[in-house]
């Protein structure tokens, strides 16, 4: 059995009787000792040497450990000088103390440390990220924070510092201030360095043509869902598309995206036909629905089991009015023709025979227009002036042929 190092031994019994004036003091040299190493020594620059040297202290404490094995028995022996003899010959790995400096523990910040490195001056790309934010007044537990959670901060991936430092100055201009700002970066620090701040520039303009103004885009960041830049720009620009695509007037859609942007950026709508078909409505209805509580559409996201909306008097009127006006046109009653051309004249019914008298009145023979109805019953659910333009057409091109 190997004897213990009485040397060791006895350094340990000394150094547990110190005063916890002498450890202060200890402590102390230390921190004088590791900002004279890395700065004088490694070259690092003088505000990261002396943060690692001050805000370092578990990795102090266990440097000043292993100093009590490796000194000599000298109750004078200098500790700035014990520490720079040691250091000489039993390099550290830098990136410790530079993640506990900015308030991570070790059991955080181990997962960081890389792999084929140990001086923080290999690791450019780092130390750049670090003076950036501290060039915008974000502070060392911030700067944790954002290297612990935003992974591709540590990982040397290309950034685009001209497109990052347009988003802060963007936030800058929204009226946030440098504690506001640091505090939303904290919060949410993917609007800087997801893609170099390309999707938050995107969002920013995309909210403002929809016509939400300085206020409304300074509330919006305050409240930014917990997901993904990219995934809030798709949301809303699906939503945009979805309201565009069952006619919704522009003012209305502005109106929406003024008050709700901040839930609809978290929401994946369905597809407008899926939707349709499953709430059974048309546009129009669905439309009016949204503009009398938009907060409707969260029952109307991805993986949710849509039920239809209730009948109203108005479409039970619609419907007898297309059943009547199919009547007239030869069809049989509840007959499976009838139900199927139902489905295929889409909007009120009273518009059908609006449609049709129009036809008549440009010149049409009543019973070409009921003949070319029955064959497409399409033709009126147009417009009557594309209606109007197409008889012209006709007529022109018969006036050519003649």
């Amino acid at each position: 059995m190997k004897p213990l190092n009485s040397r060791c031994y006895a350094t340990v019994t000394t150094s547990e009787k110190l005063s916890v004036k002498t450890r202060i003091e200890n402590q102390r040299k230390a921190q004088a000792a590791m900002l004279d190493y890395f700065y004088i020594t490694r070259g690092l620059q003088f505000l990261v040497a002396e943060s690692m040297s001050k805000n370092a202290p578990l990795f102090n404490d266990h440097l000043l450990e292993k100093l009590d094995c490796d000194t000599p028995d000298d109750d004078d022996a200098d500790i700035a000088l014990s520490i720079t003899r040691f250091l000489r010959f039993h390099p550290i790995n830098e990136f410790e103390p530079f993640f506990e400096s900015l308030g991570l523990k070790p059991s955080e910040y181990s997962r960081l440390l890389p792999s084929d490195k140990m001086f923080l001056n290999e690791d450019a790309f780092l130390l750049e990220n670090y003076n950036t934010f501290w060039i915008y007044g974000i502070g060392l537990k911030q700067m944790g924070k954002i290297f612990k959670e935003a992974r591709e901060v540590l990982e040397e991936v290309s950034y685009d510092w001209s497109s990052m430092h347009r988003v802060l100055s963007l936030l800058r201009d929204l009226c946030f201030s440098d504690s506001e700002l640091c505090e939303l970066i904290k919060k949410h620090p993917r609007l800087v360095f997801e893609d170099s701040g390309e999707w938050t520039l995107f969002l920013a303009g995309f909210l403002t043509k929809l016509g939400l103004s300085k206020s409304e885009l300074s509330s919006f960041f305050l409240i930014f869902p917990e997901i993904e830049v990219k995934k809030c720009v798709l949301n809303l620009k699906h939503c945009f598309l979805f309201l565009k695509q069952i006619k919704m007037e522009c003012d209305k859609m502005g109106k929406i995206f003024r008050a709700h942007s901040s839930w609809l950026a978290a929401c994946s709508l369905k597809k407008p036909r899926t939707l349709l078909d499953r709430l059974n409505v048309g546009t129009r209805r669905l439309c009016q629905v949204i503009q009398e509580n938009p907060e409707e559409m969260k029952k109307w996201t991805m993986g949710l089991k849509v039920q239809p909306l209730p009948p109203t008097g108005e479409e039970e009127a619609s419907r007898l009015m297309k059943t009547q006006f199919l009547i007239n046109l030869g069809y049989e009653e509840n007959s499976e023709e009838m139900e199927r051309a139902v489905k295929k004249f889409r909007g009120r019914g009273s518009e059908l025979q609006q449609r049709f008298d129009f036809l008549v009145s440009l010149g049409l023979n009543e019973k070409d227009v009921r003949n070319m109805v029955n064959a497409f019953p399409q033709i009126l659910c147009q417009a009557s002036d594309l209606l109007e333009a197409k008889v012209i057409c006709l007529f022109c091109g018969n006036y050519r042929f003649t």
